[in-house]
């Protein structure tokens, strides 16, 4: 096996043990549901709905949470670490989907954010860019 997977022995035998427990889903919805739910709640976000599924076809995904604010529909991409930016362009991707979806499906625009905890390995400039050019929110939200 870990030829197969190009790593250590003791990378297969860790994984394999019962006690192995990544960071999964599960924590990234405990961190949804707990902290960053409560934290559009208080920027008056309403009918906050979270793991909904928006598009048909190919575009066919499931967002984090959908909700409401001032009449506009956002929608947010939560995600718990951002170290080697795979789950920051995850993130992205994902919007686009449903930003495209969104439109075909209801011919209206949609706002877009990404929800990281507040100790996330992102720069300032990484977020300014992410609104800038694809407006793109980055909400920071204290953890519990």
């Amino acid at each position: 096996i870990a030829n197969v997977f190009g790593r250590s022995l003791s990378w297969v035998q860790k994984r394999n043990d019962l006690k192995y427990s990544p960071k999964s889903k599960r924590a990234e919805i405990a961190f949804q549901e707990q902290c960053v739910v409560p934290a559009l709640q208080r920027m008056d976000h309403t009918d906050i709905e979270q793991c909904i599924r928006i598009g048909k076809h190919g575009l066919r995904q499931e967002a984090d949470i959908v909700s409401v604010l001032h009449g506009e529909l956002w929608v947010t991409e939560v995600k718990i670490e951002t170290k080697r930016g795979h789950a920051l362009q995850t993130a992205i991707g994902q919007l686009a989907l449903h930003y495209m979806a969104i439109r075909e499906e209801m011919q209206i625009e949609a706002r877009l954010c990404i929800a990281l905890p507040s100790t996330a390995d992102i720069d300032t400039i990484t977020i300014e860019r992410l609104k800038r050019h694809y407006n793109i929110m980055t909400l920071l939200v204290q953890e519990d």
